[in-house]
C-alpha cells in the first residue's frame, strides 16, 4: 500500500480534485504507522507481532532507516491518528511542519521497505532447509513477493 500510494500521489496531487490526494495522505500515514509499529515497537499482547510470523526476539536493525521509521510512527501518531492536545500546541510557532510531497512519501516508503526486508530475510532464514512447505515459509514467500513488487514500484517512480 505504501509503494502504491507513493507511486500515485503526485498524479493525485496534480489533479483538479485534491480529495484523492488528501485521502491518500491519510491512508499513507495510517499504513506507515502500522508498519513502523510492527517493525520497531514492542508488540501489544492483543496484536500480531513478529513472533506470530516465526521471528522470535525480533528487534529492528540499528540503521538510519529504522530510526526514521520510528520517527514516522511518532509523527503519524501525533498528527494523524490521535486527536489530542499535542496535535495543536498552545503556541502555533511550535507546530511542527513536515513535507508531504511525493518524493517524501517515496523516501519514507524506502525506509519501511529496508526494515521490512531485514524482517523478511530473518523469516526466510528461520525456515531454511525444511523439506516441506510450512506456513512460515508460505508467509515469507508472500511477503517477499509483495516486497519485491514494492521495490520495483519505487524504482519506477
Amino acid at each position: 500500500m505504501l509503494a502504491e500510494i507513493s507511486d500515485r500521489y503526485q498524479t493525485a496531487q496534480d489533479s483538479d480534485d485534491l480529495l484523492p490526494a488528501l485521502a491518500m495522505l491519510d491512508a499513507f500515514y495510517v499504513h506507515i504507522r502500522l508498519i513502523a509499529e510492527f517493525l520497531t515497537r514492542k508488540t501489544n499482547t492483543l496484536d500480531f507481532g513478529p513472533a506470530q510470523f516465526g521471528v522470535e526476539g525480533w528487534t529492528a536493525p540499528s540503521t538510519h532507516s529504522a530510526e526514521r521509521l520510528t520517527d514516522y510512527w511518532h509523527r503519524a501518531s501525533k498528527y494523524v491518528m490521535h486527536f489530542g492536545h499535542d496535535r495543536v500546541p498552545a503556541n502555533l510557532d511550535e507546530l511542527q511542519s513536515f513535507e508531504v510531497t511525493a518524493a517524501t512519501l517515496q523516501t519514507m516508503t524506502r525506509d519501511a521497505v529496508d526494515v521490512l526486508d531485514a524482517f523478511v530475510a530473518q523469516m526466510e532464514a528461520n525456515d531454511e532447509g525444511s523439506p516441506v512447505l510450512t506456513g512460515q515459509r508460505l508467509r515469507a514467500q508472500l511477503l517477499r513477493a509483495e516486497l519485491d513488487r514494492s521495490k520495483s514500484l519505487l524504482e519506477e517512480g
